[in-house]
């Protein structure tokens, strides 16, 4: 053990150079690691969602849910299926072991489901299925408000700031959302067909067959072969006008003459608003990895200008912003370090003098720095959780820190000059910091070694803690010795400080006193703590438990749920309400 603080002490031009660059190192590390609000885990899980409009929940859960939920009760690995039922839909989600690989159970249900598609009613609308990742967060909602332009217009307009976005570097994916989709609707008049006897199931058929690619057989002339197909589907509107629907008597009528055909949009099942004002939404996700710093400062520029160019009628608003929330718990961060630098050299000050007290306040974000390096060559970025093991470690690095430049002070106070007394002070309290920070990062170890979600999402915070730990004592056993031993002068370390006066008092009149009344009476002692202990257990029934405790952010959803076969009209009254 003493060899590391000599060493430290008598190289002191490879210390420095060994730390520096272990500093530099970390500011590289911090600037380039990837940025997000949350870690990137890929928990086992596939969610299959079906469409089928019209069916009640009943219906649904007879034809679509059970059927599917026999298909994937047949993989292996399987852990949890849950099932939402709702009028026009189906959610099914699938939950494998942790141990299960991601990709495998995907491609094995997306076979299963095609390959049993038979089972399922033949005019489903769509089938869907996605595979869970937490990185599916959206990191930005836009809102396009307008109360007098058409669903067509902002659309148009969306659309043209959704190309832009897409092509900024770090986005995955864009989403148009709470917008309807623009379609072809054929309204029939009744009475006409009915005149001309044209039965509804005669329009609809021709339709069909004339929206179909079908093959017609295969043509020989000469030495050569060529298939033959129909014409195919519509190209446009004016073709579905002007599809021809047999008489009786040989004669045809066209659709438009029956029927009126116009570009519409989908009836509206549901609406969205911004601020009570009519909008649709563009959402953008982050990949994987990136930066959303990065991201936020192109986004930023690329909104601005698109929001320079809009018409006066519509209006661009930011309605989440996540780049915002990882930049205030980053920020947040800083001020708790910055919090903690002060109060330690504040009470290290008061304490034992000017000259340990700096030592002390430069080992601290060092440390922090140091260790960051260290995370980013572990594979880790910077989210909310690894901040959360910075401010664990940032209560436990100050020790090792404090312990030795409170004890070479001691040593120096006593007549040792301060290179000797800098490596044997460091030596003497060496075991004991060692031994408390290996102890300190065993105990985070069970949580490395979670193998459930819970654990992957949690990861990089005992990594965090012990990387940090560990740096703290590398830096307590090398940088806080040298320092001392160029520093610290005996003056200074004989001159008793204002809190070590008050507490070498309150040692020798009070605490001495303690110590010799418990060691007097050690089974009173021994009963009186046992008791305590019995006493507090009912709190933790009391108070529960949790794996992190609640920490809510600046916003609220309110979920109004009205009785089966409400009307649209009925919801909106609903909402309105909600929003005053």
């Amino acid at each position: 053990m003493k060899s590391l603080p000599k060493f430290a002490v008598d190289n002191h031009r490879l210390t420095l150079m060994v730390v520096l660059g272990l500093v530099v190192y970390g500011f590289f590390a911090v600037w380039n690691m990837p940025k997000a609000e949350n870690p990137s885990v890929q928990p086992p899980g596939v969610s299959i969602i079906v469409r089928y409009p019209g069916a009640s929940p009943a219906d649904i859960e007879e034809l679509i849910t059970k059927p599917i939920e026999d298909i994937v009760g047949g993989i292996s690995d399987l852990r949890i299926v849950a099932s939402t039922c709702g009028n026009g839909y189906a959610i099914i989600g699938a939950q494998f072991e942790m141990n299960a690989d991601p990709d495998e159970k995907y491609s094995e249900i997306t076979e299963k489901v095609n390959g049993n598609r038979s089972e399922l009613p033949a005019d489903l609308q769509s089938i869907e299925i996605y595979r869970w990742s937490v990185d599916d967060v959206k990191i930005i909602q836009l809102a396009l408000v307008s109360e007098t332009a058409s669903y067509v217009e902002l659309q148009s307009k969306l659309e043209q700031l959704e190309d832009e976005i897409r092509g900024i570097s770090g986005i995955a994916q864009t989403d148009i959302i709470a917008c309807p989709q623009r379609e072809i609707r054929v309204s029939v008049n009744l009475s006409k067909m009915s005149r001309m006897n044209i039965p509804l199931d005669r329009v609809i058929g021709v339709i069909k067959a004339n929206n179909m690619n079908i093959p017609a057989g295969r043509l020989d002339i000469g030495g050569r072969s060529f298939n033959i197909t129909t014409s195919g589907s519509y190209a446009g509107i004016d073709d579905l006008a002007n599809t021809p629907i047999p008489l009786g008597d040989g004669q045809i009528v066209y659709l438009k003459d029956i029927a009126e055909v116009e570009y519409r949009f989908e009836d509206l099942a549901h609406t969205a608003r911004f601020n009570s004002e009519k909008a649709i939404f563009l959402t953008a996700t982050q990949q994987p990895g990136t930066n959303i710093f990065d991201i936020k400062r192109e986004l930023d520029a690329v909104v601005e200008d698109f929001r320079a160019k809009l018409p006066a009628d519509m209006s661009l608003e930011v309605a989440f912003d996540q780049g915002n929330s990882v930049r205030d718990f980053i920020l947040g961060f800083l001020m708790n370090l910055i919090q903690g630098v002060i109060l330690v050299g504040l009470i290290t000050w008061l304490g034992i003098g000017n000259r340990p007290s700096a030592v002390a306040m430069i080992s601290i974000p060092s440390a922090i720095i140091i260790s960051m390096g260290f995370v980013n060559l572990a594979g880790f970025g910077i989210q909310q959780i690894q901040i959360a093991g910075l401010v664990v470690a940032l209560g436990l690095i100050v020790d090792n820190a404090i312990v030795v430049t409170q004890n070479i002070n001691r040593f120096i106070a006593d007549g040792v000059t301060p290179k000797p007394a800098a490596i044997d002070a460091t030596v003497e309290v060496g075991p004991s910091i060692a031994s408390g920070t290996i102890t300190t990062c065993l105990a985070f170890l069970p949580i490395i070694m979670m193998s459930d979600m819970a654990g992957d999402f949690i990861k990089s915070m005992p990594v965090t803690v012990i990387f940090t730990l560990l740096v703290s004592l590398f830096l307590a056993m090398t940088l806080v010795p040298f320092l001392a031993s160029r520093w610290f002068v005996p003056e200074s370390a004989r001159k008793a400080g204002h809190l070590q006066k008050l507490l070498d008092r309150f040692i020798r009149k009070r605490y001495r006193k303690a110590i010799s009344f418990s060691l007097r009476r050690p089974k009173l002692i021994i009963g009186i703590s046992f008791a305590m202990l019995i006493a507090v257990l009912p709190l933790a029934y009391i108070m529960g438990t949790s794996l992190f405790p609640k920490a809510g952010k600046a916003q609220m959803f309110i979920n109004i749920e009205l009785p089966e076969g409400s009307s649209r009209a009925a919801a909106e009254e609903a909402v309105s309400f909600a929003e005053g």
